[in-house]
C-alpha cells in the first residue's frame, strides 16, 4: 500500500478508456523549462515503484514539495515521482507507457533497475510467466471492450460540446462569469499542466479526492445541459 503524506498531491498520467490506453506521460516534464527526467527501466518486480516511493518519502521528510503519479491499472503502485521546485522527476518508462530519453544526457537519462532481477530464479518459470503475460493482455482487451460498450450506452444528450452548440455557448458564458468573479488579473502567464484525478483501475473507479481538496479548496461544477 502506498504511504504518502496527506499534503502530497497524487495524480494519474494514464487512463484506461473506451479507445484503449490514453497517455499524458510525454508531458510529465518540460525539458525547455529545465526539467531533468530519469527514465527507469526494468521488468516487473525489480523495485521501480518501491524505489520511487522511498525517494518521495525521503524528499517529503526533507521538506521538498513532491508530486506522485499513480499507476492507472493498479493505484497502489507508483509510476512516477516529481519534485517541481528541484525540476527533477523519475518515471517508469516501461509498457504500456514506454518512455525514452528525448535528449539523453542533456535533459534525461536511463536508470536501469533490471540488474536487480534474479534471472537465475526466473528462467525456469518462463512458461508460467509467458502464460500470465498472455492472460493479462487478454483481460485488458476484455476491459477495454467493456468500457467501449459502456460508453455506447451513455445518454445520447451527453454530446461532445463540439456537437452541441447551445451547450457550448451556455458553458462558455458560465466560465467567463466565474473567471471574472474568482480570478485576479496577472501579468505573468499561467503555466498549464495536464493530469488526471481519476482512473478506471483494478480497484474500480478511483477518484483522488484528497488531491482535489488540497489543490481546489473551492470547486465550480459546470453543467451545460
Amino acid at each position: 500500500m502506498l504511504m504518502v503524506f496527506a499534503n502530497a498531491p497524487r495524480f494519474f498520467l494514464g487512463a484506461n478508456s473506451k479507445s484503449g490506453f490514453f497517455s499524458l506521460y510525454d508531458s510529465f516534464t518540460d525539458p525547455a523549462a529545465g526539467d531533468f527526467l530519469w527514465v527507469i527501466k526494468g521488468g516487473p518486480g525489480c523495485g521501480k515503484s518501491s524505489f520511487m516511493r522511498r525517494i518521495g518519502a525521503a524528499a517529503e521528510a526533507a521538506g521538498v514539495r513532491t508530486e506522485y503519479i499513480l499507476c492507472s491499472g493498479d493505484p497502489d503502485s507508483l509510476d512516477g515521482v516529481r519534485f517541481p521546485e528541484r525540476r527533477i522527476a523519475y518515471v517508469d518508462g516501461t509498457a504500456p507507457h514506454v518512455i525514452e530519453p528525448k535528449y539523453p544526457g542533456a535533459s534525461s537519462l536511463y536508470l536501469d533497475l533490471g540488474a536487480y532481477l534474479d534471472a537465475g530464479a526466473l528462467e525456469p518459470l518462463l512458461p508460467e510467466i509467458m502464460a500470465l503475460n498472455t492472460r493479462y493482455k487478454t483481460l485488458y482487451g476484455t476491459a477495454y471492450a467493456q468500457l467501449s460498450a459502456a460508453a455506447a450506452l451513455l445518454p445520447k444528450n451527453h454530446l461532445p460540446l463540439s456537437e452541441n452548440e447551445a451547450a457550448a455557448r451556455t458553458l462558455n458564458r458560465r466560465i467567463e462569469g466565474i473567471a471574472a468573479r474568482e480570478l485576479r488579473p496577472t501579468k505573468k502567464a499561467a503555466a498549464v499542466t495536464h493530469r488526471f484525478l481519476s482512473a478506471r483501475s483494478c480497484q474500480g473507479h478511483v477518484l483522488l479526492r484528497d488531491t482535489l481538496r488540497t489543490l481546489c479548496p473551492r470547486l465550480c461544477l459546470l453543467y451545460p445541459w
